[in-house]
């Protein structure tokens, strides 16, 4: 990818946006989202070595998951990676609120080139 490429990127929201799930139908249920950085988010110390981390998933308005971060190199790590954390997120939101979660409003996907 180029400089010019990476600079078109980085500065579309669809385009970081991998994926989003929204758990309930109110204005500030808690959401899922999964995105493209557009920077190695390792963070390693000099000389060590490993994969990128270029995508990252996050839960917001869940306590249970404040601060959490999951990071994957590549797409298909990371979609995959969402669908668990939505599965893990929804058992956290029903011992949060016993009765049950409602189907998430909404599923958004992106698929990068």
């Amino acid at each position: 990818m180029t400089i010019e490429q990476w600079l078109e990127k980085i500065g579309n929201l669809q385009y970081k946006r991998v994926a989003a799930t929204y758990l309930g139908t109110a204005k500030d249920a808690p959401w899922v989202s999964t995105v493209w950085l557009g920077v190695d988010h390792a963070f390693r110390r000099p000389g060590e070595e490993g994969p990128i981390l270029i995508f990252e998933t996050m839960v917001f308005g869940l306590p249970a998951f404040a601060e959490e971060q999951w990071r994957y190199t590549t797409e298909e790590q990371a979609l995959a990676g969402h669908t668990e954390i939505v599965a893990l997120a929804k058992i956290a939101l029903d011992v949060a609120q016993p009765g049950g979660v409602d189907e998430p409003i909404r599923e958004e996907e992106q698929h990068h080139d």
